[in-house]
């Protein structure tokens, strides 16, 4: 098995972005082998496609990332194999103030590049966030 070497750089001379919590986000993350995994947009339901968290974007940013960890979790993957996060928000300020966290604590220290976009509406006029990852994990 050829193992995959993910490495995160934040260059000098560039704008360290910063979670809430103080962490960098990295701006380019350089990949040697390894298998890529992308992850369609991923939105606060349960199983059997409830909404979690009406109007609470805490409680919809955790539904999310437990279902990045899930989807994650079927490809042998885990946070830390994360390069690419594209976050679509409803309301910027109410993710900054209660969704970035519940990222910064999903991804801890192996933070993938991030993107944060507010948008006028998702595919539910509920939802608040729905999230897309990019992954690379070990080749077999």
């Amino acid at each position: 098995m050829r193992r995959s070497v993910i490495e995160r750089l934040s260059p000098e001379g560039l704008y360290k972005l910063r979670d809430a919590g103080g962490r960098a986000y990295p701006q380019v993350i350089r990949v040697s082998q390894g298998t890529q995994i992308y992850l369609s947009g991923l939105v606060a339901v349960d199983a059997d496609g409830n909404l979690i968290g009406e109007n609470d974007m805490a409680a919809q940013a955790t539904a999310v990332y437990e279902n990045i960890g899930r989807v994650l979790a079927v490809v042998g993957a885990g946070p830390g194999n994360a390069v690419s996060c594209k976050v679509f928000a409803t309301d910027l300020d109410s993710y900054r103030q209660h969704g970035s966290s519940v990222a910064g604590a999903f991804f801890g220290g192996s933070r993938p590049t991030s993107t944060v976009v507010e948008v006028i509406r998702l595919a539910d006029p509920r939802y608040l966030i729905d999230v897309q990852v990019i992954a690379v994990v070990d080749r077999e």
